[in-house]
């Protein structure tokens, strides 16, 4: 991908959740793209996206609504399929660092001693780094902090509710709100459920309705998006170990970044 900061136009690969679908009873719908995804990386081919309209049940959420209308797409590939449940790729979203693209490659980030407004409770210097990134996935011997203490992945709502162009919650697509979240501790974008205007930055098509907890940036490529969902008070999240937590919308700032953080060496507990 040349331009990680939006999606359309640009050459992108399959997403975490194609790449699972072998090992969610869906063997059947992956071997039809497998040999695009087998040789994506080294020739660009774009042929995976075929799977794109699919619905796939397990992806969805049975408390959230919309999954019955597609996103509409992007140049050359309309209609995706919705799904509610995101990698945690955190990294940073500061003055001078893009949120999802600080930890391409499994580089680790950290928290700028001069942010747009403080973090509460984060040190200067702490470690954001994330579990899936953008070309890097950390085995289990890479979670520095422990895979009973760091976020895999969360929960998404689709953003069918504000309007068919909005991409959140879209699950083949590996962009920030539509199968990833990222520096969702960060600048606007703080605790799970936020009501922060302009909290998601997930580009042209969203819609920002902050009323509802769904704020996003509608001038913003995609660069940033919070854990969100419809459970009273909460997100579910999965540990790196397979354990599924509750994570309540009045967790800490500090807290919440600990957890999704792969490497911080901070505690945490709630």
């Amino acid at each position: 991908m040349t331009t990680p900061t939006n999606a359309d136009g640009q050459n992108f690969g399959p997403n975490w959740l194609v790449l699972i679908l072998p090992y969610v009873e869906q063997g059947p719908l992956y071997n039809t793209v497998a040999s695009s995804v087998n040789i994506y990386m080294s020739t660009g081919d774009s042929g995976w996206r075929s799977v794109r309209g699919q619905r796939v049940k397990t992806f969805e959420c049975p408390s959230d609504i919309g999954a019955d209308t597609p996103w509409a797409g992007i140049t050359g590939f309309a209609t995706w399929a919705r799904g509610n449940y995101a990698c945690n790729a955190f990294g940073i979203h500061q003055s001078s660092t893009i949120g999802w693209t600080s930890t391409m490659g499994g580089i680790t980030p950290t928290n700028d001693a001069n942010p747009p407004w403080p973090i509460p409770g984060v040190p200067t210097g702490a470690n954001g780094g994330g579990v899936m990134c953008i070309n890097w996935g950390a085995a289990l011997n890479r979670i520095e902090d422990g895979s009973s203490n760091t976020v895999m992945l969360a929960e998404l709502r689709i953003g069918t509710v504000n309007a068919t162009t909005d991409v959140r919650g879209t699950w083949a697509l590996g962009y920030p709100g539509a199968s990833v979240v990222a520096a969702q501790s960060s600048w606007d974008c703080q605790t799970p459920n936020d009501s922060n205007s302009q909290s998601d930055d997930v580009g042209p098509g969203a819609v920002d309705a902050w009323q509802t907890q769904m704020g996003a940036c509608t001038s913003c490529p995609f660069q940033q998006a919070q854990s969100r969902g419809r459970h009273t008070g909460g997100v579910q999240v999965s540990l790196a170990d397979g354990s599924v937590r509750f994570v309540p919308n009045s967790i800490s700032e500090q807290t919440w970044w600990s957890m999704c953080s792969r490497n911080d060496g901070m505690s945490w507990n709630y």
